[in-house]
C-alpha cells in the first residue's frame, strides 16, 4: 500500500518538472530569436515610428528624432556603423496638437508618451535627403569626428539629432539639420551640423572651458 501511494504522488511531480523544463527551454529559444542587437538608421527609424503613430493619429507629423543611450547599455561602438539601437522619435498631431514620443528599440516601436503641447513645426519627409549613414561619413571625413569613450566622455559612441535649428551667427534663418555628436580631434565634446537638404556642413563646434570654468563653444 505504501509503495502504491508513493508512485501515485511521484507521477504529478515528474509531470510538473517536465513542464517547467519545457517552459524554460521555450523561453530561451524565443529570447534567442528576438532582435536584441538590431540597429537602425535615422530614416529607417522614422519609417518604423510612423507606422506605429499612425495607428493613433493619421494626422501625425514628424517634429524631431534623436538617438539615445536610454534603455540599452551604450558602448564606444554605438553609432559607429551609422546606426543606433534606440531612437526617440517625436510627432505632433496637426489637428489636436497632441505630441507623441515613440521609442524605436532594436527595430521595434514603443509609445512612451502622449501629451498636449504647443504646436510645433512639422518636418516633411521629402526634405530629408540624407541619412545618418551619410552624416557620419561627412563628419568623419571633413571634421575627423571621433566616438565618445565610456566613463570618460559625455557622448558615448556617436549620436544623431534631426531638428530645425537657428544659429546666433545666422539669426534670421532656420535650418533643418542632422547633428552628429561625438568628440573633436582635440578630445572635446563636439557636434557637426549638416543640412539635410544638400549634405553641406553648416556648423561644427566643440565645447571648451575658459579660465573661469565657464563652458564656451568654438569652431573646429
Amino acid at each position: 500500500m505504501f509503495k502504491f501511494k508513493a508512485r501515485k504522488n511521484i507521477c504529478p511531480l515528474i509531470f510538473i518538472c517536465i513542464l517547467v523544463i519545457s517552459i524554460i527551454i521555450s523561453i530561451n529559444l524565443i529570447s534567442k530569436t528576438l532582435p536584441q542587437n538590431e540597429k537602425t538608421t535615422l530614416k529607417k527609424s522614422i519609417s518604423i515610428a510612423y507606422a506605429k503613430v499612425n495607428e493613433l493619429s493619421p494626422d501625425a507629423k514628424l517634429i524631431k528624432i534623436i538617438s539615445t543611450d536610454a534603455i540599452v547599455k551604450p558602448s564606444e561602438e554605438s553609432g559607429s556603423d551609422r546606426m543606433c539601437a534606440v531612437w526617440n522619435v517625436a510627432f505632433t498631431d496637426t489637428k489636436s496638437n497632441a505630441e507623441y514620443n515613440i521609442f524605436v528599440v532594436h527595430g521595434k516601436a514603443k509609445i512612451m508618451e502622449d501629451k498636449n503641447r504647443a504646436p510645433k513645426k512639422g518636418i516633411n519627409d521629402s526634405d530629408i535627403k540624407i541619412d545618418s549613414t551619410d552624416v557620419l561619413k561627412i563628419a568623419k571625413e571633413h571634421k575627423n569626428l571621433k566616438p565618445g569613450i565610456p566613463n570618460k566622455d559625455w557622448a558615448i559612441g556617436y549620436h544623431f539629432n534631426l531638428d530645425y535649428v537657428s544659429y546666433y551667427e545666422i539669426p534670421d534663418k532656420e535650418f533643418l539639420v542632422i547633428e552628429a555628436f561625438g568628440i573633436s580631434p582635440k578630445g572635446n565634446f563636439a557636434h557637426v551640423d549638416i543640412d539635410v537638404t544638400n549634405g553641406k556642413i553648416i556648423y561644427s563646434k566643440e565645447k571648451i572651458y575658459n579660465e573661469d570654468g565657464k563652458a564656451i563653444w568654438i569652431s573646429f
